[in-house]
């Protein structure tokens, strides 16, 4: 799970109770950001 990148997933399964709610509101976050600057949406600066 590790070298896959899915660890989330598997801890997201292991204890939905306390890691669900900060899933749930920060992925949906984390993929807007990235789809809103790949389409030319939005500008994210590299400092």
């Amino acid at each position: 799970m590790q070298r896959s990148g899915l660890e989330w997933l598997f801890r997201l399964a292991a204890e939905p109770r306390r890691l669900g709610g900060r899933y749930l509101r920060t992925n949906p976050a984390f993929v807007f950001a990235v789809l809103a600057q790949k389409t030319g949406l939005r500008r994210y600066e590299m400092t």
